[in-house]
């Protein structure tokens, strides 16, 4: 029986070092925290108390390559 005949499965090895390069942060996949996201925002908020979310999507897109849906900013 070959694995791909199988439901089940065995690691071999467990590698501790991630080498599948997703924490690169490629432009398509760029990442970031909610704790950065916000401590953005509120230096925003403090000068600019009517920013709006879509400006704020557009002005994260510019200047740092991060795209939000709009319920998550």
């Amino acid at each position: 029986m070959s694995v791909t005949d199988s439901t089940m499965f065995a690691i071999k090895t467990f590698n501790l070092v991630h080498t599948c390069g997703g924490d690169m942060g490629i432009d398509a996949h760029r990442r970031a925290s909610r704790k950065f996201v916000a401590s953005v925002m509120q230096n925003i908020l403090k000068h600019r108390p009517t920013y709006r979310v879509c400006d704020a999507r557009k002005d994260f897109n510019a200047q740092f390559g991060v795209s939000f849906e709009y319920h998550k900013v």
